[in-house]
Formats: structure tokens, C-alpha cells, sequence
């Protein structure tokens, strides 16, 4: 488990990070398509954003 990495909607000056557990929450426009997570040292991933999206569970590589 990777605690406190960086999520953004790209294109949207916002971000959050995640708290000791690894949860995050964000608010973003509807029409933003791809979300990207990044932690330093390791790969940032870009995923795409689904209109309901409840458990993504991506996985970070070094």
C-alpha cells in the first residue's frame, strides 16, 4: 500500500492525495475523460475515468 501518492484529472488544475489508508476522494468536471496517479519513484499511470467508477485497483510499478 502506497500512502499519500498524487491524484489529478489531467487538463484540471486539482489534485488530492490519499490519507493513511490509501483512499483518496476528488471532485472533477463530467467531461474530464483521463485520470492520472502518480507517487514519486515510480511510474505515473493514466487511466481513463468511467461514469461510475467504485473500485479501481491500479497498480503502481517502480
Amino acid at each position: 500500500k502506497l500512502w499519500h501518492w498524487r491524484s489529478t484529472a489531467k487538463g484540471i488544475k486539482t489534485g488530492t492525495t490519499t490519507n493513511n489508508y490509501g483512499y483518496f476522494s476528488i471532485t472533477i468536471p463530467a467531461d474530464t475523460a483521463t485520470f492520472q496517479i502518480s507517487y514519486i519513484g515510480y511510474q505515473t499511470i493514466d487511466t481513463q475515468i468511467q461514469t461510475c467508477l467504485i473500485n479501481n485497483n491500479s497498480r503502481l510499478t517502480k
